[in-house]
């Protein structure tokens, strides 16, 4: 008796999978074309250097229940030096819902880039490279629009060099995801990162080189002025753990006020953060001990 129920729980388990598999099948068939044009034309209407792909596929598996738009080979130019990549990514998924789609209202609830490059840029002239947006472009559109509520990178490379302010940072990042109601004028933001720190340099001097580092932050944060909240944060560089709270308002004159403690650091692991000139320190002197300490 059991082993019939089993036999029919089963069967009827492949029936509703195969049932599902090609409801999804026939409905990336029948929007396919459609979206993959539309979703390319709006991208481009907004972007000052067009966006370049190789393919698009409408997946209905890739990110299961979410219907993905898979582009492969994702190239945007640098809008300031010529010849010059802004990003790249082998591949990159725009996800929908299937209610969404089945009613033809293509919103973008999650974006993922995955295997790529992105140098940000800012130069002498004060031009920055990533801000690649038309400006006064007040078109509304019904039908596509981007209404994300996660952002994923998986394996990039991100690259940032600022020359007014003589900042230069690299990082590798294996994996980094943000949710939050992006569109909305006031929205907490939740990151999970996990990067390697290559370099971080301000005014010529290394202060990280090569530490892998964690990240888990609750943010607030307020488009109009821009503000931002820091609910909760945690940050693990190398064996060294900090926790930071405080808050950062956009203005003429930038505001910032940060609360940092440092729980169960290591005294020879700062040692491993200090800049080359420095770093002499470690030899001509040993030290061993848990350091505790809070700064504002």
């Amino acid at each position: 008796m059991i082993y019939r129920l089993t036999k029919y729980i089963i069967l009827i388990l492949i029936f509703l999978v195969l049932i599902i598999s090609g409801s999804l099948l026939i409905i990336t068939k029948i929007y396919g074309e459609e979206i993959k044009e539309l979703a390319l034309e709006k991208i481009n209407q907004q972007l000052t250097s067009p966006i370049i792909v190789e393919n698009i596929e409408l997946s209905a598996f890739t990110h299961f229940p979410s219907i993905s738009l898979e582009f492969k080979n994702v190239l945007i130019n640098d809008p300031i030096i010529i010849d010059d990549t802004l990003l790249h990514s082998n591949k990159a998924y725009l996800n929908f819902d299937i209610y969404d789609l089945i009613n033809k209202r293509y919103i973008v609830r999650k974006l993922v880039l995955t295997k790529g490059i992105f140098n940000v840029l800012t130069n002498e002239k004060s031009e920055k490279n990533y801000l690649g947006f038309k400006k006064n472009d007040n078109s509304e559109n019904k039908s596509f629009k981007f209404l994300l509520n996660q952002f994923t990178l998986i394996d990039f490379k991100i690259s940032y060099k600022n020359s007014l302010l003589n900042q230069e940072f690299d990082f590798k990042v294996k994996n980094s995801n943000l949710i939050g109601q992006f569109s909305n004028k006031e929205y907490d933001l939740n990151i999970i990162s996990n990067m390697k720190v290559n370099t971080f340099i301000l005014d010529d001097i290394n202060y990280i080189n090569s530490k892998i580092t964690k990240t888990e932050v609750e943010l607030h944060v307020i488009n109009n002025p821009f503000s931002i909240n820091i609910k909760k944060g945690g940050f693990e560089i190398g064996k060294m753990n900090f926790l930071v709270q405080g808050n950062y308002l956009s203005a003429e004159k930038d505001i910032v006020d940060l609360k940092i403690k440092g729980n169960q650091i290591e005294i020879l692991e700062i040692f491993s953060v200090l800049p080359k000139k420095y770093s002499k320190l470690s030899k001509q002197y040993i030290s061993k001990g848990i350091l505790n300490f809070e700064g504002h």
